[in-house]
């Protein structure tokens, strides 16, 4: 019995926008990206570390 079964995605980004209550829309921008290529994760981060932006992180955030 496999535990693990083939999937269809290769890629998929999780993508927020704020839409406030007098109409005012913020954009967050990409919060999650995965990729099934390790490699293309890696990059995904790198460039977002380069950018200024922590990934997995939405600016403005209260931590």
């Amino acid at each position: 019995m496999s535990y693990f079964a083939a999937s269809p995605i290769r890629e998929t980004t999780v993508e927020a926008r704020v839409i406030r209550a007098d109409g005012t829309v913020e954009e967050l921008g990409t919060i999650a990206y995965w990729h099934r290529s390790w490699f293309k994760r890696a990059a995904w981060r790198i460039k977002q570390l380069a950018r200024g932006r922590k990934p997995g992180r939405i600016k403005g955030a209260q931590q």
